[in-house]
């Protein structure tokens, strides 16, 4: 299955009617979630009923196309990958390990739909701004490794030792050299797209910009918003920092990502929210599940929707 969900929400207008209490999800996120139950076959159909929508999501035709592979359904499943194809679908190294369409491989259509994504790859590559795109993917590259040099030694000799203090000391470094650079690139440029970028070199800035103080995050957070309403980035990121900045400058949040301690029960629940009764509609333009199902989903217990005021 696809990780990388292509986001086609948009905003609600002004006066558009809301009906928070009741919010029904999408054909596509039912699908996903027989998905998760392994409930291929059922997965399979609800894709159908969403592709079947115009326009249809390029994320929904590959992952009905996995859904249809995993049900035993060989034909379904490569209609929906020639689809996938030809809406230009091109990371081929995700689909020739994507383990969900490991029984299409022995298939003589499997050649044709790798041939085409290499295709689609290439014609990718070919609009990518070359140098703006290494410059932002050693971005993201450093940021991983140096997180992980530090971890790997908070594991070997614990969060105190010295040599995890210096590994701390070096992401920080790193982290400073990376905003300096970021930060007027996003001034004069804008945020990098996928189709200038690719997915790697769009999310750098993120990254970074999630590890600066709250004023930075306060100030890009309208071009981060931007960017994920138009797909170059994943929606979760933007609503997880969006509610983290009003948290942390003591507002309530808008989407019910971010969890406090309650004093009067020491019991972890969600922070409180601005105007709650319309919290789903908020997610729903993100393309996000409600906050009940969103709850549910990552099994919190015990919780209550916020904190009494």
């Amino acid at each position: 299955m696809h990780k990388i969900t292509v986001l086609l929400g948009l905003l609600l207008l002004p006066g558009t009617p809301l009906f928070a209490q009741n919010i029904p999800q999408t054909l596509s996120q039912r699908a996903t979630a027989a998905y998760k139950v392994h409930q291929y076959q059922e997965a399979g159909q609800l894709y159908d009923q969403s592709v079947a929508q115009a326009p249809p999501k390029l994320s929904d035709l590959y992952n009905a196309a996995c859904s249809w592979a995993l049900a035993g359904n060989p034909d379904k499943a490569f209609s929906y990958l020639d689809k996938t194809m030809a809406a230009g679908y091109g990371n081929l190294p995700h689909l020739v390990k994507d383990t969900d369409l490991a029984s299409l491989h022995s298939d003589p259509r499997w050649a044709a739909v790798v041939k085409a994504a290499q295709q689609n790859a290439d014609r990718i590559e070919a609009r990518f701004n070359q140098p703006l795109k290494r410059e932002l993917e050693q971005v993201f590259a450093d940021h991983r490794q140096v997180r992980a040099e530090r971890d790997s030694l908070k594991s070997l000799y614990g969060a105190n030792a010295p040599q995890t203090l210096q590994a701390e000391q070096a992401v920080k470094a790193a982290d400073a050299r990376q905003l300096a650079l970021v930060l007027p690139l996003l001034d004069q440029q804008g945020w990098p797209t996928k189709q200038q970028v690719g997915h790697f070199g769009s999310l750098a800035p993120f990254l970074v910009i999630q590890q600066a103080n709250i004023a930075v995050q306060a100030k890009y957070l309208p071009m981060i918003r931007q960017a994920t309403l138009r797909g170059d980035l994943s929606p979760f990121g933007y609503l997880f920092l969006q509610d983290q900045v009003l948290v942390r400058q003591g507002k309530p949040q808008l989407f019910g990502t971010q969890m406090v301690t309650d004093p009067k029960t020491g019991k972890r629940v969600v922070a409180p929210i601005e105007d709650e009764v319309h919290v789903d509609e908020r997610r729903a333009v993100f393309g996000q599940s409600t906050l009940a199902e969103y709850i549910k989903l990552r099994s919190i217990t015990n919780l209550v929707p916020s904190v009494a005021q």
